[in-house]
């Protein structure tokens, strides 16, 4: 494994303060990580960036304006959207699923293929999504993340993946919305949480997080609650790198740490507040226009 000891050595010390802006960019971070990785310490950051992609895909298929990226992308909405130009066109074929595609001179990850040719499929067929594409994508990216990466990123992205998807059950509960069809994936915590069983779950290797996600959940004030969220996440950081300084894993690391403070640099205790409330807003809004698509492919699904 490859040690980065000037570059570990060099880099400024991250607190997770509210209101401060970070030391470095993430631009700025990886465009300096760019430089001095190894080609497979590479491929490990590009399965933390994908993250970006994913966005930019779900923007693209559903007609929205692309975010602006808080990281590099790895493919980027230029080569995604003509990745969905050829699913289009049928060039993305069964033969292709489970396969990295080329495209001269981009290599698509083979989860992106996988997904857009289902998404094609059903459109074809006329056939209503069971959930949410982002989930739907959500779940490719995690299984191929769970082959790909080190026992750094994997263990980063499930823990990151559990805590989304408590969240999430917790909202479903609290409106009473259908878990089976809102909760993507196949592992032990996703069946528990679609069938609300939430007293086996503290028995599962992620219990202990599930019970700090539900004592955050019931913080009222959103701000908090999602700083509160954040903390979770940088103190488990921490206790995976610990012991690690100069290593690929606490890079990485350090890159999460910086989007977290990143996401809320300009956030102070009384702007940030009303900031924070109007992105919550607007959220829910797109939440709402969501589920609104999804209960009426809901019903058409069971009309057939």
């Amino acid at each position: 494994m490859a040690e980065y000891y000037a570059l570990g050595a060099g880099l400024p010390t991250l607190r997770p303060e509210i209101g401060k802006n970070p030391p470095l960019t993430l631009r700025e971070f990886v465009e300096t990580l760019r430089g001095q990785l190894t080609h497979r310490d590479g491929q490990l950051l590009d399965l933390l960036l994908l993250r970006e992609d994913n966005r930019a895909l779900v923007a693209l298929l559903y007609d929205r304006p692309i975010p602006e990226p808080q990281v590099p992308y790895v493919v980027g909405p230029d080569k995604l959207r003509r990745l969905v130009n050829a699913a289009e066109r049928g060039m993305i074929t069964s033969e292709m699923v489970g396969e990295e595609l080329h495209f001269d001179p981009k290599t698509y990850p083979s989860y992106l293929v996988d997904f857009i040719y289902e998404y094609r499929h059903d459109q074809e067929i006329d056939r209503p999504a069971e959930h949410f594409y982002e989930d739907i994508l959500d779940n490719y990216y995690f299984r191929y993340v769970m082959k790909r990466g080190d026992k750094f990123v994997r263990t980063w992205v499930s823990f990151d993946r559990s805590i989304r998807l408590v969240l999430a059950a917790i909202t479903i509960k609290r409106h009473d919305l259908d878990a089976r069809r809102l909760i993507v994936g196949d592992s032990e915590l996703v069946r528990l949480l679609r069938s609300g069983n939430w007293h086996d779950i503290s028995f599962l290797e992620e219990g202990e997080v599930v019970q700090k996600v539900l004592q955050i959940s019931e913080e009222e004030d959103l701000s908090a609650r999602e700083h509160r969220i954040d903390q979770l996440k940088w103190e488990y950081l921490d206790s995976l790198t610990f012991a690690d300084t100069f290593s690929i894993d606490t890079m990485l690391a350090y890159l999460l740490k910086l989007q977290m403070l990143s996401r809320w640099s300009s956030l102070d205790a009384e702007i940030g507040k009303s900031r924070f409330r109007e992105i919550i807003d607007q959220l829910n809004h797109e939440s709402r226009s969501d589920l609104e698509k999804f209960r009426a492919e809901a019903k058409r699904h069971n009309r057939l």
